[in-house]
Parts: structure tokens; C-alpha cells; sequence
């Protein structure tokens, strides 16, 4: 699935060239790459996946619960799409419900609106969000982006403090943080970028990770927000926890 991004430059954000309000992210995640404590800091009381959704020809979204139930594969909080979405002996004799497979390292824009709606009810500063974007997009690199323009012909070359901007290490990634207000609708719109990658209010009430190969959103937070979270009836969320794997592999059920 395509997606079109307008903008050279995130509006309203600022690129941060020393990015000490992201350190925490540094200290709090685990080691262990492609498990939920690569992606969101230990720092919470509890964590959800947010599934993203496959989808139809028309592009309406298509939850897992639905390819489940058409596949006759279990519903679980570690499945993978690849393996829910090949129907067992007996099952997937309907036509198939989706025609395209939920995209990875990208928030479906509804489902941003949705839950940055939710998370703002969670927070005593509303207006500080810290947005960590993995380095290695096209739009960084000088090479990638020479070939990048805009629908006015107009190259697409990384701002000069891309270069100077120092990192946020995390597990086999590396971020530049730009801090703003929640301009969601601007950033997600970002030219070479599938988004931001890791998301949070200055309060760091809660925290919300998008890895570059994963086709689900890891959230941490408190318990009530939690709780709350996983009966919003517009988003399909699933408890998991800091120690989880994220890989397909990790879907040991396949049943």
C-alpha cells in the first residue's frame, strides 16, 4: 500500500541537536532486540500491542479477530499475521477478507487520531511531545534524498542539523528527537518517513513505539490507562508485556 507525504519538513516541530529529553529512552530499554523491551522503556506498570489492521480493496480496515476467525487460527497476543492468515484444514473456504497485509513501521491515520486522542486524557503536559525518528529513513541520507522530490519537481535534501543532531541509542536502532506540539496529522506527513518511531509527552505518563519491521504498536503505561486502552472500541489492542518477543517467530501457538 502507498501512502503520499507532502511535506519537505514536519511542521511545528523542532529537530532537537542535543536530545537529553530522550536519554530516559537510552537507560530504561532492555537488550534484548526484536522483544517488546526494545521498543517501549521497563519503566511502566503495564503494555498492549496495537494491532494494525490489514485491509480491502476499498481500503477499509480488517481486524486480526476477523482473519482469525476466517483462518480458524487462534487469537493470541503473540500471532503473527503470516501465520494467522493461512487458514487451517477445514477453514478459509470464504473469500478472503482482506487484499492487503497490515503495513509495518505505520500507524493507520485514523488509528493515530484515535489514540492520541485517548492518550491526552493522560497527561499534565499536553502540549510537549518528544518524537524520536529512526535515522536511517531515506530523507536523512544526502545520497537517498538527491533522488527525492517534491510534486513541484523540488529536491528533498536532509537539513544541514540532521548531520550535527546527536543520537538516542536504542536496541540496533538510532534516533534523531524533534520535540513540538501534537502535530500528528504535519508529522505523519513527512516526505521519506513512515512516522514517528517512538512517542511522549514530556510527563512520560505513557510512551508508544513503532519499530521499523513491526506491524504492531507497543504502548507502556499505567494500569487504569491501560485498562482503558483495551476497550476503545476503535482500536484493536491486545495485553502483552515487557519481556514479550515481537518476531514472527514468536507465534509458538500457529494453531
Amino acid at each position: 500500500m502507498v501512502f503520499m507525504r507532502r511535506n519537505p519538513q514536519p511542521k511545528e516541530l523542532t529537530l532537537l541537536l542535543d536530545p537529553a529529553p530522550g536519554r530516559w529512552i537510552e537507560d530504561s530499554l532492555g537488550s534484548r532486540f526484536a522483544h517488546v523491551e526494545a521498543l517501549v522503556p521497563k519503566e511502566y506498570d503495564a503494555y498492549v500491542r496495537l494491532l494494525h489492521p490489514a485491509m480491502t480493496h476499498e481500503v477499509r480496515p480488517v481486524r486480526w479477530s476477523t482473519v482469525s476467525e476466517w483462518s480458524g487460527k487462534t487469537y493470541h497476543s503473540l500471532m503473527a499475521f503470516e501465520g494467522i492468515s493461512v487458514p487451517k484444514p477445514g477453514y478459509g473456504s470464504a473469500k478472503q477478507p482482506w487484499v492487503y497485509e497490515p503495513v509495518e513501521d505505520l500507524i493507520e491515520p485514523e488509528d493515530i487520531v484515535e489514540l492520541s486522542g485517548f492518550l491526552s486524557d493522560y497527561t499534565s503536559t499536553p502540549d510537549q511531545y518528544y518524537f524520536a525518528v529512526w535515522d536511517g529513513y531515506g530523507s536523512f541520507s544526502a545520497g537517498a534524498s538527491a533522488l527525492m522530490t517534491t510534486s513541484e519537481g523540488i529536491p528533498l535534501l536532509p537539513p544541514v542539523d540532521v548531520e550535527r543532531a546527536k543520537r538516542i541509542k536504542g536496541v540496533g536502532r538510532e534516533y534523531l528527537l524533534y520535540s513540538g506540539p501534537p502535530s500528528f496529522n504535519d508529522f505523519f506527513d513527512f516526505p521519506g518517513l513512515d512516522g514517528s518511531n517512538i512517542w511522549w509527552l514530556a510527563d512520560r505518563y505513557w510512551c508508544v513505539s513503532t519499530d521499523i519491521d513491526q506491524d504492531s504498536t507497543y504502548i507502556g503505561a499505567s494500569e487504569d490507562c491501560i485498562e482503558r486502552l483495551l476497550r476503545h472500541p476503535s482500536l484493536e489492542v491486545l495485553r502483552t508485556t515487557f519481556d514479550a518477543p515481537v518476531s514472527m517467530v514468536a507465534d509458538t501457538i500457529k494453531l
